[in-house]
């Protein structure tokens, strides 16, 4: 449910089969700036959820350390070319790269429970003068429990360390949620946080002509809570309502009085869910959101758009989606309180035969930085090719290119392209 969002909305229960563990292997050199937003920090993990098996399923392969627990490793090697890793507009250096991938997930299920612990790092070695030693990683715990009455609680967290980007980051969240799915309606009611740490210090040497001119200052965390609902569940129109508030404190500003990014959130969505056949439906809503800042000169912002999503599933092996939504996020500018950003996100997955599938995804977002007075416009396309040698065993070919414009100020007209193809193969146990 695109606009509820009854999974856990982070995590959720994260890996039970093994190729999750080095599922990112693949990306890691073609990362797209795309997936900053808050809400992207944890549905970018929840949707490994749909990889694994439903509470009452039984969870196959692994190492069978218990009857109720099992460990699943995976690994992954990529080697391909990147035409400017560092998405900066001059000099745009490309770059020959060469890298790893390896994790671990620990599965443990109760009577009415389960526990995901997970470990993963990656590590990259580019053909550049500048940072040519690359590395990432991530650890998470996930622990949800089955209540009485169709209730589910979730709670758990994650710490994930990105030396890749340019920006260099560290990410601490937790998260406890409470979610009821009946034949007749879905809610949730959940509290979440984010504690983003960049790593740069102010006046850092970085390369020139970088795009999003991000350093300590930036850090913050981000607190909210948010409540929704859709009723008349499986009939032609279902409603849906979806309210939060939250907090944004900026841990190292330098000076308050000249620019102060501390805010709070409000937001709603309301609309309709146009269920046209089981393969078919769509969510028509509206959002609105209000910004109250600490900036004196700038206190509130308010921002109403679309916010709607298309789900077509015509066969067991293909799945399209559609997402059009408009959120407020951190700034990527140096004089920015925040991005308003727009985005419309189109993803497609089909299995071509039992041992081919493949996955292509695309977006256009504009990231409006209020306050700075421009904005930066992303188009990226993504694709993805891979091939069972084995049940455990897979080539893959990755490919991306993508394009980020700077409209306005200063810098009007500046672009960063970077065009990215990799190939590697993955196994895991």
């Amino acid at each position: 449910m695109s606009r509820i969002r009854t999974t856990c909305g982070a995590l959720c229960a994260v890996a039970s089969i093994s190729f999750f563990v080095a599922q990112t292997a693949d990306a890691q050199s073609i990362r797209s700036r795309t997936d900053r937003g808050y809400d992207d920090q944890f549905s970018s993990m929840a949707k490994a959820r749909d990889r694994i098996p439903s509470d009452d399923e039984k969870i196959e392969g692994g190492f069978a350390l218990s009857p109720s627990m099992r460990l699943f490793t995976g690994a992954a090697l990529l080697h391909g070319y990147a035409s400017n890793p560092d998405l900066v507009t001059s000099p745009q250096r490309g770059a020959w790269f060469s890298g790893a991938d390896v994790g671990a997930a620990l599965i443990a299920r109760g009577a009415n429970s389960e526990t995901v612990v997970l470990t993963r790092g990656a590590y990259y070695r580019y053909d550049l003068v500048d940072r040519p030693d690359r590395y990432d990683a991530l650890g998470l715990v996930d622990h949800h429990i089955r209540l009485p009455d169709q209730w589910k609680l979730t709670l758990g967290g994650f710490l994930y360390r990105d030396s890749i980007e340019l920006d260099r980051s560290d990410r601490a969240a937790a998260y406890v949620q409470a979610a009821r799915t009946r034949d007749s309606h879905d809610l949730f009611f959940r509290i979440r946080t984010l504690d983003r740490s960049y790593r740069n210090a102010i006046g850092s040497t970085t390369n020139d002509g970088v795009v999003f001119d991000v350093d300590e200052t930036f850090s913050n965390v981000r607190t909210e809570t948010a409540a929704g609902i859709l009723l008349a569940k499986g009939q032609i129109l279902s409603p849906f309502f979806q309210a939060g508030v939250a907090s944004i404190d900026f841990t190292k500003q330098v000076n308050e009085a000249v620019l102060d990014r501390d805010a709070r959130d409000v937001w709603g969505i309301a609309g309709v869910r146009l269920t046209l056949s089981q393969q078919v439906h769509v969510d028509l809503g509206v959002r609105t959101n209000h910004r109250r800042l600490d900036q004196t000169n700038f206190q509130s912002y308010d921002a109403t758009g679309f916010d709607g999503k298309l789900v077509i599933s015509p066969w067991t092996a293909t799945y399209v989606e559609v997402n059009v939504d408009r959120t407020l996020e951190e700034p990527f500018a140096a004089d920015a309180l925040f991005t308003d950003r727009s985005a419309v996100r189109a993803y497609l997955s089909h299995g071509f035969t039992d041992m081919v599938k493949g996955t292509l995804s695309a977006g256009l977002i504009k990231h409006d930085q209020i306050g700075a007075g421009f904005a930066y416009k992303d188009q990226y396309v993504d694709g993805r090719l891979g091939y069972l040698i084995t049940p455990r065993t897979e080539l893959f070919l990755t490919a991306k290119t993508q394009r980020i414009r700077t409209d306005g100020g200063a810098s009007d007209g500046d672009v960063a392209t970077n065009n990215s193809v990799g190939v590697g193969v993955r196994a895991g146990y």
